[in-house]
């Protein structure tokens, strides 16, 4: 399955995306995820970006606790194609 973003909004201020996968052009659920030791692991060998706008702390926090689609708001473009390819690796 392959793994894209589809960017909503950027103002210059921030960047606002939604997860999708190609084929069936479905939104990527925060359900879809493995549990967060799975993605806590995946951070100690990949480092988080730096975003003002959505930490690492903020990331997991979610990975538990969130549900429906994965809708990012971000300072950083990268941090939401780091996201994505989080995505990729454990789906």
């Amino acid at each position: 399955m392959g793994i894209r973003l589809m960017e909503l909004k950027t103002d210059g201020r921030h960047h606002e995306f939604i997860i999708r996968e190609n084929v069936m052009d479905n939104i990527v659920t925060w359900e879809c995820l493995p549990d967060a030791d799975t993605v806590r692991g995946y951070l100690k060998k990949h480092r988080f970006p730096k975003d003002k706008l959505y930490s690492e702390k903020a990331f997991l926090e979610d990975v538990e606790k969130a549900s429906g689609y994965i809708h990012l708001l971000v300072e950083k473009r990268e941090t939401a194609e780091f996201i994505c390819e989080l995505c990729y690796a454990l789906i």
